[in-house]
């Protein structure tokens, strides 16, 4: 598996997001800065992955071989 990370820019400093061992996806961010990504075990499933202020939180529902958290901002 090709070792892939995610990142985060603010304010002008870059944080590293991974899942240790596992290619970590970054796909997006929302107004308090919480990115939502997931990613891939050695057994092709992959699992949901919400940042939040700094906290890893991996998501996998069961029964899915594929979950992904996408970051948005609430409606208003």
């Amino acid at each position: 598996m090709t070792p892939t990370k995610g990142f985060l820019l603010s304010n002008g400093s870059f944080t590293t997001i991974d899942v240790p061992g596992a290619p970590t996806y970054a796909q997006g961010i929302d107004q308090n800065g919480d990115v939502g990504g997931f990613s891939l075990d050695s057994s092709d499933t992959t699992h949901g992955l919400r940042l939040i202020t700094g906290r890893s939180i991996t998501i996998h529902h069961p029964g899915p071989t594929q979950t992904s958290v996408t970051a948005s901002d609430p409606p208003r």
